[in-house]
C-alpha cells in the first residue's frame, strides 16, 4: 500500500530535503532533475519499512537517492548513447540510411571505443561494455570481478564520470604507442560487431595487458571467443599461482 507522501514520517524535515537535493545535484553534475529524483527517493520510501532510528532512515534515503541518479546517469546515456550505436555497425544499417549518414556513424562509434580504450584499463573497460551494451547485472559483474553488487554499481559510477571527465584524443587509436590501448580498441569492437561478450568476460576475470595481447592474437583472420576465454583463464591461474608461492616465501 503506499501511503500520500504528505504522510511520510520524513518529508517535513526541510534541512533533510535540502540536503538531498544537494546531493542529487552533486551527483548529476546539473541540478534540473534533482528535486524530482528527491520526490521519487521519498515515494520509495513510503512504500518500505524504514529504520526505527531518525539516522537510519536518513542513510536508507541516501542510499535510494544514490541508486536513482545511477540509473538516471545510466538511461541518459551520457555514454552509452555513442557506444550504443556499435551494434548496428556490422552491416546492419537502417533502411534508408544514406552512405554518409552510415559513415557518420561509423565514425562516432569508433572514436568511442577509441575513447575508452584510451582512458580505463582493461578490465574496467570490459566492465563499461558488459553492463551498457550487453546488459550484464551488478551481481553478474561483481561475481566475475570479485566486487559486491553494491561495490560493482559504485564502480561503474566513478568510469563513467573518468570518461566523461576525460578529453577526448583527436588522433586514431590505432597510431597510439600504447599497445595496450590498441589490442583493447580491437577487442571491443569484435565484441560489438560479432554480439559477442566472451572476450570482454576472459577480459575481467584475467585484466592483465598479457590477457589483453593474448586474445587479440588468439585466432589468426578472426576471434575465437571460447579459445580467448581460456586462454586469459589460464594467464589468471598461472598469476594466482605465484602469488600462492610467493606468500608462501
Amino acid at each position: 500500500m503506499t501511503f500520500p507522501l504528505s504522510a511520510h514520517p520524513l518529508v517535513t524535515d526541510d534541512a533533510l530535503r535540502r540536503r538531498l537535493i544537494a546531493l542529487a545535484r552533486r551527483w548529476l553534475a546539473h541540478g534540473a532533475e534533482a528535486e524530482d529524483l528527491v520526490h521519487d527517493a521519498y515515494l520509495r520510501a513510503a512504500d518500505a519499512e524504514l529504520p526505527p532510528a531518525g539516522s537510519g532512515r536518513e542513510a536508507w534515503l541516501v542510499t535510494v537517492l544514490h541508486h536513482l541518479c545511477i540509473d538516471f546517469l545510466r538511461r541518459q546515456g551520457r555514454y552509452k548513447a555513442l557506444l550504443a550505436q556499435a551494434a548496428e555497425e556490422t552491416g546492419h544499417a537502417l533502411d534508408g540510411d544514406s552512405p554518409r549518414h552510415q559513415v557518420d556513424r561509423a565514425l562516432r562509434v569508433e572514436a568511442a571505443l577509441a575513447h575508452l580504450s584510451r582512458t580505463l584499463a582493461p578490465g574496467d573497460a570490459a566492465v563499461v561494455m558488459l553492463y551498457e551494451i550487453f546488459e550484464f547485472t551488478h551481481a553478474e559483474l561483481g561475481a566475475m570481478a570479485g566486487r559486491s553488487e553494491d561495490a560493482s554499481r559504485q564502480h561503474l559510477h566513478r568510469l563513467l564520470r573518468r570518461l566523461r571527465a576525460t578529453p577526448p584524443a583527436p588522433r586514431r587509436v590505432e597510431d597510439d604507442e600504447d599497445e595496450d590501448a590498441v589490442y583493447l580498441f580491437a577487442l571491443c569492437r569484435h565484441a560489438l560487431a560479432q554480439r559477442d561478450p566472451g572476450g570482454l568476460i576472459a577480459v575481467l576475470r584475467a585484466s592483465t595487458p598479457q590477457a589483453i595481447a593474448s586474445l587479440a592474437n588468439a585466432a589468426p583472420g578472426g576471434w575465437a571467443s571460447t579459445q580467448a576465454m581460456a586462454v586469459a583463464d589460464s594467464l589468471h591461474q598461472n598469476s594466482l599461482s605465484q602469488s600462492c608461492l610467493l606468500q608462501g616465501n
